[in-house]
């Protein structure tokens, strides 16, 4: 009676072992999630690694003038703007190079908005763009993008300036 125990006892931790076994994940498995399934990348946007938060802000008038930070710079040309503004320009050093532009402008000619991905994952499509988006980093609005790859930058031409942007796929 003993033996019939142990013989049970011992199959039945040799099915626990082998259920165990078959659940586990092969060691050549990342455990936690990867980078390309950070949030970023889940909305569209580029997978970058953080640069630090910077704001700066600068009065600009009817003869126009620019804003930047280390990895973005916003643009007003000559005749745009109507009257003096301090426009302001943070980099929120998140994993999507999101900045913040303020006020909300709407402007006579275009304004250049300029987003460096020289720190973000190369882009599954080949191609980045910038794209119009809210606090929690969700899309609102595709802007007509200009890749420059060569210096690792995007850009748009806006006479409407939204309050946020990122880099996207």
């Amino acid at each position: 009676m003993r033996q019939n125990t142990l013989g049970r006892l011992l199959a039945s931790a040799a099915v626990v072992v082998m259920f165990v076994a078959a659940c586990a994940a092969p060691n050549d498995t990342p455990l936690a999630p990867t980078l390309d399934k950070d949030q970023g990348a889940l909305n569209g946007l580029a997978v970058c690694d953080p640069v630090a938060r910077e704001s700066v802000s600068r009065k600009i008038g009817k003869a126009g003038g620019v804003v930047s930070t280390s990895a973005a710079r916003i643009t007003i040309p000559e005749g745009a703007l109507s009257e003096d503004v301090e426009v302001s320009l943070t980099q929120l050093g998140d994993r999507s190079n999101t900045i913040e532009v303020a006020p909300g402008l709407q402007a006579e000619a275009g304004i250049k908005v300029e987003i460096s991905y020289r720190n973000c994952e190369k882009s599954p499509t080949g191609t980045h763009r910038i794209v119009a988006v809210d606090e929690s980093n969700n899309v609102v609005g595709n802007e007509e993008s200009f890749d420059d790859p060569e210096n690792r930058t995007v850009n748009t031409i806006t006479t409407t300036l939204h309050s946020r942007y990122a880099v996207a796929w």
